[in-house]
């Protein structure tokens, strides 16, 4: 069997899927460790809660500029835009250790979000190029365990250095070991697949295109709405451990840590399932879950270890659906990849750049509860759309028409 250029199969694959895993580590550290610990963050910086949400807002919107570098690695290659990515992470990380007060910090946080809008969804159009069709699901998904192993292993150790250092400590350690996975980069993954000469599109012609086809514009608003309630989900949940439950930072890391074993395994059955029954019924069946899970949250909700059951029932959704959504877009429109992940980030960020300010206001309002109910919206409307307007696309390698 002929296999494309560039496209990994045995063992190199795996070894590729690997090394991308240990990248995002440490990529995505970065941004995990900002929501189990946002009440610290605010008092170090000396700022409000609602001002750090402030800030949380302004590092999403950043990612609205995502489909600009999409777009260039759908005709040069993404990866020396992702070298871009880890540096800037590098660089705002240590500013943001620095920084004192909402105006020293802002700098920081709109660097990082510089660097999210560069690295995530070209960091997952690299995985999906060099995939064969036959198992792109598995290795996403696969490279995806990265974001639960940071919950079950990095978040308590960023509890931990916050209780016995200080809030500083985890973005200077981070920021030193961002340059350590720039080498592995460059060192050790495979040169960009060849591009095709129908890739070198305008942004704005492939933009019109994803646009006016239902099923990828479908499947942009689907996954914008998975964004809407994860961000819910997240801003809030160490947050009421705090505020109603009296947990401090370490207690709170070692709660991340439980919601990272179920992130781990919504990320394993996605990898299972999704070749398998499709990208589409995965994702539907995964929303239904989702409802369910957060309908019995008021139940739930009544002591803290039932609480935290729910946290982990909920996480597992969260990565399911998350993992698949990716999936689903990596496929939508093969020829324009990395643009329709960027789109996908930039309505995802969009939707969660509302959110953050939305839910910190239903919060400190309502309660958590209430709050719980917008992610719940949410969830109603991307199952919806998905069973509306998307199609099954996966292992279709031409471009739709």
């Amino acid at each position: 069997m002929r296999v494309e250029t560039g496209v990994l199969v045995g063992r190199a694959l795996l070894r590729f899927v690997l090394l991308a895993i240990v990248v995002r580590l440490v990529r995505d550290t970065g941004t995990r460790m900002m929501y189990p610990f946002i009440p610290e963050y605010a008092r170090g910086l000396g700022i409000s809660l609602t001002a750090m949400g402030a800030l949380m807002m302004v590092r999403t919107a950043m990612v609205m500029l995502a489909p600009l570098f999409g777009n260039l690695a759908d005709r040069h290659g993404p990866k020396r835009l992702l070298l871009v990515g880890i540096l800037a992470q590098s660089a705002g990380l240590l500013w943001f250790s620095l920084a004192a007060g909402l105006w020293s910090g802002l700098g920081a946080i709109a660097l990082l979000g510089l660097s999210d809008a560069l690295f995530m969804p070209l960091m997952q159009a690299y995985v999906g190029e060099h995939a064969p069709a036959t198992r792109r699901g598995w290795a996403l998904a696969t490279v995806e365990y990265s974001w639960a192993i940071i919950g079950i292993a990095i978040l308590p150790l960023v509890g931990w250095l916050i209780a016995a250092t200080s809030w500083q400590m985890p973005f200077r350690l981070l920021s030193f070991g961002s340059i350590f996975t720039l080498l592995i980069l460059v060192g050790l993954m495979p040169p960009d697949v060849p591009r095709r000469a129908a890739a070198r599109t305008s942004l704005w012609a492939n933009a019109r295109a994803i646009l006016r086809d239902r099923s990828a514009a479908g499947s942009l608003i689907a996954f914008a709405a998975f964004f809407m309630a994860t961000e819910t989900f997240f801003v809030v949940w160490g947050v009421h451990l705090e505020r109603n439950f009296g947990l401090g930072p370490a207690q709170i890391g070692q709660v991340a840590g439980i919601i990272g074993v179920a992130e781990l395994v919504g990320s394993i059955v996605a990898s299972i399932v999704l070749d398998r029954v499709g990208r589409r019924r995965g994702l539907l069946g995964g929303a239904v879950y989702f409802i369910l899970i957060l309908l019995f949250m008021p139940w739930l909700n009544r002591s803290l270890s039932t609480l935290i059951i729910g946290f982990a029932l909920i996480s597992t959704g969260i990565e399911y659906n998350i993992v698949s959504g990716i999936t689903l877009l990596a496929d939508q429109r093969p020829g324009s990849r990395a643009t329709m992940l960027a789109m996908g980030a930039m309505t995802g960020a969009g939707m969660r750049s509302i959110t953050d300010s939305i839910v910190i206001w239903l919060f400190d309002s309502w309660g958590f509860l209430v709050t719980l109910s917008y992610a719940f919206v949410a969830v109603i409307l991307a199952a919806w759309t998905m069973w509306r307007w998307v199609e099954e696309r996966g292992g279709r390698e031409e471009q739709p028409e």
